[in-house]
């Protein structure tokens, strides 16, 4: 019995040791996680991200509550999802998707959102936002980012009542109040979507953004003036930003300003010579001013660029302008048998060449014919351009009625304000008097 006792006592002596060292064990591993954490946090607001990381990882490896874990594998996350390396959401979202299960968090959850919406997968993002929201309905960037969701998905209604959410929960809120001015306009609220610019502006007036989305909104609405005072105002404030001066060019454009417009496309192509739209424009403001050596060498540059249908067929269309046929034609041929969506695009702007050229030498009426027909069949019988050029098919191979028909049906398809309306009606005229339409723009 006395052995008994004595085995027990050992036994408990030894049971009190492992404990009070497993204590001591758990207390130094809660102290020197909570230290490296802390040296982990002190490094991520210095924005030392990589420095950071390795105390967040010896943080969560240290026995401690699920919560400093959980707190460390977030930041950890964080920290991995703001280094420029390519596999940033790889390592985040598994950082911040083992924090969850830790503990639920309103933060996690929109961190590992963002992540998800690097990494192209916004439906795993949006579900995210829904989380966090349902944890913490005041989180601005979250309703915001909610809100660009649904803007992407044309939801513009539920894009604004997200944005006026984000603006509730933040009232300064500037770029909250540019894409809610944005989803009015788009809803058709003019007022809305100016109060909302000005909203912006008033409170950033330094947002070139704010000045921009004012200005496209202003040109959308034929306001031009206005437009380019706001769009010059957004260039001087981020004048390394090309969306800007792109859509000031436009203004330009619309308003016969076609050397201001060229500046602009120019400036474009500095900050982006690979920028295929602004060669495309600024090639066709150059033929519109007579420039035509210009027009050509930029969408020669559009075309080493892009080998698309369209910039042959733009540069095409400037030869036989400048009644340089031979080239045309060459340039025609040439998207038949390397452009990029040669056949629909090919098939009217060939077309009309056959039909219209001056040069009997290069006219073919029945190939013409074909064309056009082609052309009109892939729209389904709905463009009038497509249906203007058979109607000029037509009339060179002297079917005039037939000519007639076609030409009063691209005149039906016209709108009322439509520029095309007089150049239509002339060529409807000329049919009626059993004319076929020769082409001589340019010369």
């Amino acid at each position: 019995m006395k052995k008994v006792v004595i085995t027990a006592v050992a036994l408990g002596a030894v049971l009190c040791v492992a404990v009070f060292f497993f204590a001591v064990y758990r207390l130094t591993g809660f102290v020197t996680g909570r230290r490296a954490f802390q040296q982990g946090y002190a490094a991520m607001e210095r924005g030392e991200y990589k420095k950071a990381i390795p105390f967040f990882t010896d943080s969560a490896q240290k026995p401690s509550a699920p919560a400093w874990r959980a707190a460390a594998l977030v930041d950890r996350g964080y920290c991995y999802f703001r280094l420029d390396q390519r596999d940033k959401g790889d390592k985040a979202i598994p950082d911040f998707t083992a924090a969850l299960q830790l503990k639920p968090d309103a933060f996690a959850f929109e961190e590992r959102a963002f992540a998800y919406e690097q990494a192209g997968r916004s439906d795993l993002a949006f579900a995210d936002y829904e989380k966090a929201l349902q944890l913490d309905p005041n989180l601005a960037a979250v309703w915001y980012h909610k809100g660009v969701y649904y803007e992407n998905a044309g939801n513009y209604q539920m894009a604004r009542t997200a944005f006026r959410e984000a603006i509730r929960s933040f009232p300064d809120y500037a770029d909250a109040y540019v894409e809610s001015g944005y989803s009015s306009g788009r809803l058709h609220d003019r007022d809305g979507a100016i109060s909302s610019f000005d909203a912006a502006i008033q409170i950033n007036p330094e947002s070139a953004n704010a000045f921009s989305a004012r200005g496209v909104f202003r040109l959308e609405e034929q306001q031009y003036d206005s437009a380019i005072a706001d769009l010059t105002k957004a260039i001087a404030l981020a004048p390394k930003t090309k969306r800007h001066s792109y859509a000031r060019a436009i203004a330009y454009e619309d308003t016969k300003r076609y050397s201001n417009a060229i500046e602009d496309f120019t400036r474009v192509l500095e900050l982006d010579p690979r920028d295929e739209l602004a060669w495309q424009r600024r090639g066709m403001t150059y033929r519109r001013l007579k420039d035509y050596p210009r027009a050509l060498a930029d969408f020669t540059e559009l075309i080493k660029l892009t080998q698309s249908a369209d910039a042959y067929n733009d540069r095409a269309r400037t030869y036989a302008m400048t009644g340089q046929y031979p080239l045309a034609l060459a340039d025609y041929e040439e998207v038949r048998q390397t452009a990029r969506g040669a056949v629909k695009s090919q098939s009217k702007s060939m077309a009309w060449f056959l039909a219209t050229c001056p040069d009997p030498a290069f006219r073919d009426g029945a190939k013409a014919v074909k064309q056009a027909t082609k052309a009109c069949e892939d729209s389904r019988w709905k463009n009038s351009g497509k249906l203007d050029t058979l109607a000029a098919a037509k009339a060179e191979v002297g079917k005039f009625d037939e000519a007639i028909s076609y030409e009063q049906k691209a005149i039906a398809l016209l709108s009322k304000d439509s520029e095309m309306g007089k150049q239509f009606d002339s060529r409807l005229a000329l049919y009626q008097a059993h004319k076929p339409f020769r082409d001589e723009i340019g010369r």
